[in-house]
């Protein structure tokens, strides 16, 4: 396979490098393995991971996606074998929690997002929005069987018992932690008002509070995104955190595709875009990272900004955002908009 051929000059260049007895050893301090289970992946019998190959491009400065045989070609990685396996909630959340403990060991981290959609460690803030989103990307993308109920009812043992929503609290945590530039749409939070609006209106809903719980926490995030903005900092809950900055634009006309650049410094490590919604592709070509910088550059500089100061901006933007919100309950059944009151 070509990730053989590409993990075996990796692995022979750096101990050409360095020598076999210091690249083993460090190697096994960075990727926390045995013996046993490097010399698997330096023989080429088993895939490295993303987070692992980050670790090691950020360490040893080397890109793995440089070794590919083609100038044209861009390698990225999706997880299609096993679907049953790779496709779920708990294969999602983890991936997403070991990417981004992977990413909080660089230095001088910073995310930049280009949201169509609300970025989803936003949804990981409510236990029940979480479980929601879940059941609806399930629905969509993963299709498991055991998930495909006729209603839902926000029970975490249908998507991996608590295990789900603690991997869900760890990402929103290390999100938290992260300083990051993000692009927002204003449909950013269409596609979830309208999947509640349909499933309150084909009575999918186990329970009758839930849509006005969702929109209730859909409204709570929102106030949360302006205070945000308005501060230019994420939300701390202890001393031990160090808050992350945030730089907010508003594109009003630009379509964005949820496109996440990593970058270290001065370094643009990976690009992530989402494919199959809301499974991703990644990739560490230096080329395509270097160019979505570009893009990102030039996307913000035709965009408003909405931090700190920018208070007009910011007002219009949050003003539009709770009008829809506003919209989507006007949408529901009559004999349903008892459950819509927007009560906080």
């Amino acid at each position: 396979m070509a990730y053989r051929n590409a993990q075996l000059q990796l692995f022979n260049q750096l101990v050409r490098k360095h020598g076999r007895p210091l690249v083993v050893e460090k190697l096994k301090q960075l990727l926390f393995l045995e013996k046993s289970a490097l010399y698997k992946r330096m023989k080429g019998e088993k895939e490295l991971t993303f987070s692992e190959s980050l670790v090691i491009a950020d360490h040893f400065g080397f890109s793995i996606d440089r070794l590919r045989s083609s100038e044209r070609t861009v390698v990225f990685e999706f997880p299609k074998e096993k679907p049953t396996e790779s496709h779920s909630p708990i294969a999602f959340l983890d991936t997403i929690v070991n990417d981004m403990r992977a990413m909080a060991a660089l230095p001088n981290l910073r995310l930049r997002y280009a949201a169509a959609e609300i970025p989803l460690f936003h949804y990981f803030q409510f236990p029940e929005l979480t479980l929601f989103k879940l059941f609806q990307w399930n629905r969509i993308a993963w299709r498991q069987p055991g998930l495909l109920a006729s209603k839902f009812k926000a029970d975490p043992d249908l998507f991996g018992g608590e295990n789900a929503l603690k991997l869900a609290g760890d990402i929103h945590q290390l999100y938290r932690n992260f300083d990051s530039s993000e692009i927002w749409a204003t449909s950013i939070w269409d596609n979830t008002l309208a999947q509640i609006v349909f499933t309150a209106q084909i009575e999918g809903f186990e329970s009758k509070e839930m849509p006005r719980l969702l929109l209730w926490q859909i409204a709570e995030a929102t106030d949360r995104l302006e205070k945000m903005a308005e501060t230019g900092k994420k939300p701390s809950h202890n001393k031990a955190d160090r808050p992350g900055n945030l730089e907010a634009y508003h594109n009003p006309t630009a379509h964005c595709n949820n496109l996440i650049l990593i970058e270290s410094g001065e370094r643009h490590l990976a690009v992530y875009a989402t494919f199959d919604n809301p499974n991703f592709l990644k990739t560490q070509d230096s080329e395509l990272c270097e160019y979505t910088a570009q893009a990102f550059e030039r996307l913000a500089s035709v965009s408003e900004n909405i931090s700190s100061g920018s208070e007009g901006n910011r007002s219009n933007f949050f003003k539009e955002l709770r009008g829809r919100i506003q919209r989507a309950e006007s949408r529901l059944q009559p004999e349903k908009t008892q459950y819509f009151k927007n009560e906080k």
